[in-house]
């Protein structure tokens, strides 16, 4: 039984990675509802298992909660459905941070490589999927630009693209087709933190020594440590190298540094970063190794080799040294207010309970209930 829940359970989260189609607010609405049919799902199940183990020798199996789970859960999707949704407040104007700032598609380029999907096809055949809002606005060859490229035109191997999109369909392009960009060149792997790149939006300000300049005549890569992936500015085309662009006021520029000092950049380039959205253009893709890593983890649990405790820190570590997760990002996302209260409960219920105030209340709550 446990075996087959199991399965169902890795099953719905593969097939939620790889298509996306649920909105992420159901998903976590959906998350917590049923955080009690598993062992795992809350830290209260975790602490209690515990708690029982150290008592009675035995613990709570992985789907022990799950009748009283299952049940909580069914009656929480009807209660949410029919009724509780109108209790609800309704929200006006923007709902998020990637909506506090509206930018024009950006314009960058893309390199064709000799593996790319789209190597050796017709023009017309490149955006053919109805999801990607995209533009071919040039294609460059050898140095020399093709400003409208016909629809016959056949893409070559090293042929640079010149795309107008935003990040998010740029990026699922970039995936299917496997072009790359063509200003995301590699960091020194010697050079102290390289291992940690981040990309950021950054708007060009009036006092800015970027003004009128080119990327590729302030030599913006030596003396700045970013590469510029992308520009966007509003109600003009761009119809030069990115490279070759004067930059001005008020443009949007797509950076790429290094997390440990490309704020400082971002200063020294009198620019100001944008809200920070969550950009991941060309990374690839590791869901299938991160839920090897989570499959691992539970079934160690179910078949006794681990405890609970154990076996997911274990694999919350083995995310990080597989780079599947960030390490700043697994610092950043530990509930700290959570681990202090419980770091300062456990010690007040055991004081509690050794100096007997526990058995008191007890045996009064006992006591008036018998009456």
């Amino acid at each position: 039984m446990e075996q087959t829940l199991v399965f169902i359970t890795l099953a719905f989260v593969l097939i939620f990675f790889i298509w996306g189609k649920w909105r992420y607010d159901i998903v976590a609405l959906l998350a917590l509802l049923g955080g009690m049919i598993t062992l795992f799902g809350t830290p209260p199940n975790i602490i209690i298992a515990t708690f029982r183990a150290g008592y009675v020798g035995d613990t709570f199996g992985m789907f022990d909660f799950a009748p009283v789970g299952i049940s909580l859960t069914i009656a929480g999707i009807i209660f949410i459905t029919l009724l509780g949704w109108k209790f609800l407040p309704r929200r006006h104007g923007k709902s998020s941070d990637n909506d506090l700032f509206e930018i024009d598609n950006y314009i960058t380029e893309v390199r064709v490589q000799k593996e790319s999907k789209i190597n050796g096809i017709p023009c017309s055949e490149i955006i053919k999927e109805k999801d990607e809002d995209i533009m071919l606005l040039g294609l460059i060859r050898r140095g020399k630009r093709m400003h409208a490229p016909g629809r016959t035109e056949i893409v070559k191997n090293n042929d640079i693209l010149i795309l107008e999109a935003d990040t998010e369909n740029l990026d699922s392009f970039i995936k299917r087709t496997g072009v790359k960009l063509a200003g995301k060149k590699k960091f020194r792997k010697d050079a102290e933190g390289s291992d940690e790149i981040e990309t950021r939006e950054v708007v060009v300000m009036p006092e800015s020594p970027l003004i009128g300049r080119t990327a590729k005549n302030i030599f913006l890569r030596t003396r700045y440590g970013v590469n510029l992936l992308a520009i966007a500015r509003r109600e003009k085309k761009i119809r030069q190298r990115l490279e070759n662009v004067s930059f001005s006021n008020g443009d949007v520029l797509l950076l790429q540094g290094r997390s440990f000092n490309i704020d400082e950049i971002i200063s020294n380039m009198k620019c100001l970063p944008l809200v920070k959205r969550d950009i991941k253009i060309g990374r690839p893709q590791q869901i299938i190794l991160g839920l090897t890593v989570f499959a691992a983890a539970i079934l160690t649990v179910i078949t006794g080799i681990l405890p609970v405790e154990i076996a997911f820190t274990a694999g919350a570590v083995l995310m990080v040294i597989l780079k599947i997760l960030p390490a700043k990002d697994a610092y950043h996302h530990i509930d700290w207010p959570v681990i202090i209260l419980l770091g300062a409960i456990i010690p007040v219920g055991i004081a509690f309970e050794t100096t007997g105030g526990a058995e008191m209340i007890a045996n009064q709550i006992i006591s008036i209930s018998s009456e």
